[in-house]
């Protein structure tokens, strides 16, 4: 029997708007919360649905100070701070999708402003493909094929065409 594995390039469904860098995260939370705090009342939102917020942004600047390179921290400073990090950004990734997403009174433009994703609200469709995907045999062994598929006219990346969400491969043996 033959194995073929097909080398596609991986997608990510969405990418988050929350971000990766500590400082740059540190800079984000920063802005995230003082336009959150601006706009309480105008959202509908009570302060004490804010508390837990406030209270892990005060540890995580703490630990940010703390473990941060440029303080020269130990290993549990650093730990402490991933850990900070950690819950800050799981307690803010709720607090999106519980009272800035759903809620109608944010409007685009102030979701923006808390650089939080802002969803398209018209329906589009994706574009017919221009190019067809290129596949091209990486490797064979014996009862194993592997094939990666790419957009031919950029070479260098494994994006797919635009358009084309799937690729089928057959196998024929005979």
């Amino acid at each position: 029997m033959t194995t073929i594995l097909i080398l596609a390039p991986i997608i990510l469904l969405a990418l988050s708007y929350i971000p990766d860098t500590e400082e740059n995260f540190n800079d984000w939370q920063d802005n995230f919360m003082e336009v959150l705090n601006l706009n309480l009342v105008a959202w509908g939102i009570e302060p004490v649905d804010i508390d837990p917020l406030t209270v892990l942004q005060t540890i995580w600047v703490e630990k940010y100070d703390k473990g941060k390179p440029e303080a020269n921290p130990r290993s549990s400073d650093r730990i402490a701070k991933n850990d900070a990090r950690k819950a800050f950004d799981k307690a803010l990734r709720k607090f999106v999708k519980k009272f800035i997403n759903e809620n109608a009174a944010v409007s685009n433009d102030q979701r923006r402003e808390l650089k939080v994703t802002v969803y398209d609200d018209t329906r589009t469709r994706v574009p017919v493909p221009t190019v067809q995907p290129a596949g091209s045999i990486r490797k064979i062994n014996p009862h194993e094929h592997v094939v990666q598929i790419k957009n031919p006219d950029t070479p260098n990346s494994n994006a797919k065409p635009v358009g084309v969400r799937a690729t089928r491969v057959f196998r024929f043996v005979g």
